[in-house]
């Protein structure tokens, strides 16, 4: 698979961000293909640069970022602990839901205008896994982007930086892609 984007502007020491994993790997073989054997840029898909970023640059070394794994266990078990109505169905939708209102910056305590039991229960959980993470010093990938706009906002940047492969970024994204002052 070959990526279908200009990439003569691109040099070796800069860094491409792309939407997955995927499309790491089709760059790389477009760049090796194009220029032969030589040093290509570093390429992350976002969620890896935004990991690699903060653990490089992170003052709070006592913070942990957990795994997607880590985080479903955790959820499992809040959900477990106050209802009978325990599903595999309802930990995705919960991950799911829990994720959008962080990269949308939607406040979950409007959630119960919307007068459902199913949202006062949501939001129940999301209370009590947000203070959990509060007490051990968690984080999770849904609290990296604002983290690590913070950090670039103290930090210089080396380098250039591109974006290929989002279709329709988030706020946090555009916000990091202006900070970076990215080229697509």
């Amino acid at each position: 698979m070959r990526a279908n984007v200009d990439l003569s502007l691109v040099d070796p020491n800069d860094t491409i961000i792309v939407a997955n994993n995927r499309q790491v790997l089709a760059i790389k073989k477009s760049i090796s293909e194009l220029h032969g054997p030589t040093k290509i840029p570093q390429i992350f898909s976002y969620r890896s640069w935004l990991e690699k970023y903060w653990k490089k640059n992170s003052p709070l070394r006592s913070t942990r970022l957990l795994s997607p794994l880590e985080l479903r266990f955790i959820v499992q078990k809040i959900t477990k602990k106050n209802s009978s109505n325990y599903s595999e169905a309802i930990i995705d939708e919960l991950i799911k839901c829990y994720a959008i209102c962080k990269i949308y910056s939607i406040n979950i305590s409007k959630i119960p205008s919307f007068s459902s039991s199913p949202s006062t229960l949501f939001i129940k959980w999301i209370r009590e896994f947000e203070i959990l993470k509060k007490t051990n010093k968690f984080i999770d990938a849904t609290d990296l982007p604002s983290l690590v706009i913070d950090l670039l906002m103290k930090n210089t940047k080396g380098g250039n930086y591109f974006s290929y492969g989002f279709k329709k970024n988030t706020p946090e994204q555009n916000e990091i892609f202006k900070i970076l002052d990215c080229k697509e």
